[in-house]
């Protein structure tokens, strides 16, 4: 057995039965070695088989109650509350973890004190009508050796000191929770280091494509780049924020100026401002082209920075809650007895 100064997973999941074997089973096999491990799966109100295909497994189970509010960034939440290794490891219910990125992701963190998390590459592998697709992941080189990055985004070891300083999580984002976390650690002196491993395999449908805009909007994720700003509104991270996640602003920027322009046109019946308007707009789309190198990208990009900047809008107009404010003693479902029971 391999020692570490303590680990706890937190599997995330809602409605993921085509997805949660996979996922657990992952985690048990990178984890065979290391004692004292706890695993810890947080279930957001799934109305599928989720919890009944995971309760197959040596894991505990705590499931969120239907009428709180969820999120990805919940389940991350009340993960850390119901743990207490001193490395968390947080991973989505769709994915697949690598162990070798385990292995020496935990080496790391021992050895590193100054760094607060480690990540890896993430592979997206496509599925379609339950068959891969596609997939999308690094081509050739990996890297040389560990990089420091500004953020992570779906799976990363934490150590909880430095959790436990800055927050943690807020439940109440809707979306892009762990950039938003990884901001506030980064700005608080710690490091963030990606390995040159794939961290974990990632089953969805590809994020950019117009189904994948189109979930994305059902399920309100723009909200969450308005909801962060304006959490943070009047400090130095709402503009760290936008600088380093804001690019929709232009964009947004660009639909209030648009109006403007065929107000201006409509009240002074001179086509000048917004003919002039859609020259200058059409000069920034050409350029915008040339560098996507393909209509396809392009389109994409446009669609996902058009929806991101107006659900934003909504999002900034939602009042902001504290993370102290979310219930905490969710139902728990079942106790493993492969490792440590619930902290």
């Amino acid at each position: 057995m391999r020692t570490s100064p303590g680990l706890s997973v937190v599997l995330i999941a809602r409605n993921e039965e085509n997805n949660i074997a996979r996922a657990v089973e992952s985690v048990l096999s990178a984890v065979a070695l290391y004692a004292a491990t706890e695993i810890v799966l947080v279930d957001s109100a799934s109305t599928d088989g989720t919890v009944e295909i995971a309760g197959r497994y040596p894991i505990n189970i705590v499931r969120l109650g239907s009428s709180w509010f969820l999120s990805a960034a919940a389940g991350r939440y009340i993960g850390t509350h119901y743990t207490r290794g001193s490395l968390v490891l947080y991973m989505d219910g769709d994915m697949e973890l690598g162990r070798e990125w385990l292995d020496q992701a935990i080496s790391f963190a021992v050895d590193h004190g100054d760094v607060a998390g480690v990540t890896g590459h993430v592979h997206d592998i496509y599925v379609r009508d339950g068959q891969i697709a596609s997939e999308q992941g690094p081509v050739g080189d990996l890297g040389k050796g560990p990089m420091e990055v500004k953020h992570f985004g779906g799976v990363g070891l934490y150590r909880r000191s430095a959790l436990e300083q800055v927050g943690g999580f807020n439940p109440y984002f809707i979306s892009d929770e762990e950039p938003e976390l990884c901001i506030r650690l980064r700005d608080a002196g710690h490091k963030l280091v990606s390995l040159p491993l794939i961290a974990a395999r990632h089953y969805c449908i590809p994020q950019k494509s117009l189904s994948g805009q189109l979930r994305r909007v059902r399920m309100n994720l723009f909200l969450g780049f308005g909801q962060i700003p304006r959490y943070h509104l009047g400090t130095r991270l709402f503009w760290i924020y936008l600088r380093e996640r804001g690019s929709y602003v232009v964009y947004l920027a660009g639909m209030v100026l648009t109006l403007v322009a065929l107000l201006l046109t409509l009240f002074t019946r001179d086509i000048v401002y917004l003919g002039g308007w859609v020259l200058i707009v059409s000069g920034f789309l050409s350029i915008y082209l040339i560098r996507k190198r393909s209509l396809r990208k392009f389109g994409q990009s446009l669609l996902f920075h058009t929806l991101a900047a107006l659900n934003s809008v909504r999002g900034f107009l939602k009042a902001p809650r504290s993370p102290d404010e979310y219930p905490t003693k969710a139902e728990i479902v079942r106790i493993g007895y492969h490792r440590g029971g619930l902290g």
